[in-house]
């Protein structure tokens, strides 16, 4: 079996474990993303996953252990992915669930740059890079209170997750946090930004991530009142002085 057959045989393995399937034609952009990605990891930094398994097992397979939990069971059409990085969970999710409308916010220039290669390799429909800050980008008419879904992997603490992301989203609408296994005292000091921010947690999904041992947190959380005016704060402070010090 040559290297593509390999990689090919480990994502379709992980997905039958998640209890879903590709079709030929998405299961070839996820390998194509995959190489992408694998690839100009060695220029410069994406994700701290370096070789080829790797890439499909912890960026990959990982970004889609959401479709083994009801999320998608509700009508989501628009998402925004906020420090999306080398594209995970987003990318994956997209090739996944091709109607949706996504868009990917990111500050670094290098980093969009290669999300605008992956968008125009993979004939990403409806898909926008968005290069600024989402302290400052949420604060924009276009962007505020706009979508369904946020998405955010590696941000930062769930309390940062929170108030740079809830502010894009419609009320009504959740956002999903990948969360490893501190998140109950992430969720602890969470209380005070999921106040302040007229949002709660609804579902904590426990789900196997394929060929490990370890399990992700996803945590669902759903917007139910109009974000104050003032958040997110200004570029820098979410991180210094969280929501729960205040």
């Amino acid at each position: 079996m040559d290297n593509l057959g390999k990689k090919a045989e480990i994502l379709e393995r992980g997905l039958e474990e998640l209890g879903i399937s590709l079709g030929g034609d998405k299961l070839e952009q996820m390998l194509e993303y995959g190489e992408m990605l694998h690839s100009r990891n060695q220029r410069f930094n994406l994700t701290g996953f370096k070789t080829e398994e790797e890439i499909l097992v912890d960026a990959i397979l990982d970004s889609l252990t959401v479709f083994s939990t009801p999320l998608f069971e509700e009508k989501i059409e628009q998402l925004v992915d906020v420090g999306s990085g080398g594209g995970t969970p987003a990318i994956p999710i997209k090739i996944f669930c091709p109607s949706l409308h996504l868009t990917l916010v990111e500050s670094n220039a290098k980093k969009c740059r290669f999300l605008e290669e992956v968008v125009e390799k993979l004939s990403l429909d409806n898909t926008r890079v968005i290069r600024g800050r989402g302290e400052e980008l949420a604060h924009e008419s276009a962007f505020r209170e706009k979508f369904d879904l946020s998405t955010a992997r590696a941000l930062g603490s769930l309390v940062v997750d929170l108030e740079l992301t809830v502010p894009f989203l419609k009320i009504g609408g959740v956002a999903l946090y990948y969360k490893g296994g501190g998140v109950n005292e992430e969720i602890g000091r969470a209380r005070e930004a999921l106040s302040v921010l007229h949002a709660e947690i609804e579902e904590v999904w426990e789900v196997k991530v394929p060929f490990r041992e370890r399990r992700n947190f996803l945590v669902m959380v759903r917007k139910k009142g109009a974000t104050p005016p003032s958040l997110p704060r200004r570029v820098g402070i979410p991180q210094k002085r969280p929501l729960q010090s205040r």
